[in-house]
């Protein structure tokens, strides 16, 4: 069997480390008493599982970060401005940035604030990723959209890009957890419930995307601005009804 290699420095992989433990610690100290597992086995089982997701982020991290350097460069070829100077001085402070949000965690501020991004910096940073989606390089859109929703967690747009890049990825989760994620943002937008839906069919829950489709209906029958989308979501509400007599 072929050994699992990391794409994480060793000072990278050391941090990490010390993060786990920590956390690790705190969550035994904190979980109910159990005969069955001690604290001590605890810890151990608690910090190997919070290690293996921390590393697991870092990596799509870092793969985020290359992927939209790397399509950075190749646009800037026809769209200088995508690269500027001022693009790349501030990329090349990201990681300070990001080392002063860990100093802080409690800090109420985006890394992207924190980042002190500007919006021409955002503004090539989507252009990049756009052009990624739009060429079906799904595997490449979904590991920037991701850092993109870390970068900005609160910008909903970050979470669908992510939510339809899994989806076309199969990787129908994973999906829905970013759909979640861009509703809880902007709970007026009907588009993540009824691409919730289509994932919740191809995961065979039909009672379950007839629930997303009935909550973008809802939406859309608020807001005289999303007319358009009412024939499509009933349309689909019909076909998931007709699956549903079938099941």
């Amino acid at each position: 069997m072929e050994k699992k290699t990391t794409i994480l420095d060793e000072e990278t992989k050391q941090h990490i480390q010390e993060m786990s433990k920590t956390m690790a610690e705190k969550m035994a100290e904190e979980a109910p008493p159990d005969p069955l597992h001690p604290k001590e086995l605890l810890k151990k089982q608690l910090q190997l599982e919070m290690q293996t997701k921390i590393t697991e982020f870092f990596e799509r991290f870092v793969v985020g970060v290359k992927e939209l350097v790397l399509n950075l460069i190749k646009l800037s070829e026809k769209e200088p401005e995508l690269y500027s100077d001022k693009i790349v001085e501030q990329m090349d402070k990201l990681g300070e940035g990001l080392e002063n949000l860990g100093e802080n965690p409690q800090e109420m501020r985006s890394p992207r604030e924190v980042c002190g991004l500007t919006n021409e910096t955002m503004h090539a940073f989507n252009r990049a990723v756009a052009d990624l989606y739009e060429n079906k390089q799904y595997e490449k859109s979904s590991a920037v959209y991701s850092f993109l929703s870390f970068l900005d967690p609160d910008e909903p747009a970050y979470w669908l890009g992510y939510g339809n890049s899994e989806y076309f990825l199969k990787r129908y989760e994973n999906a829905l957890r970013a759909y979640d994620s861009a509703a809880i943002m902007d709970p007026d937008d009907p588009h993540c419930h009824l691409y919730s839906a289509h994932c919740y069919n191809e995961l065979n829950h039909v009672d379950l995307a007839l629930e997303e489709v009935d909550k973008a209906i809802e939406i859309i029958k608020k807001d005289p601005s999303l007319k358009e989308w009412q024939e499509p979501a009933e349309q689909l509400k019909l076909y998931l009804g007709d699956l549903a007599k079938k099941h």
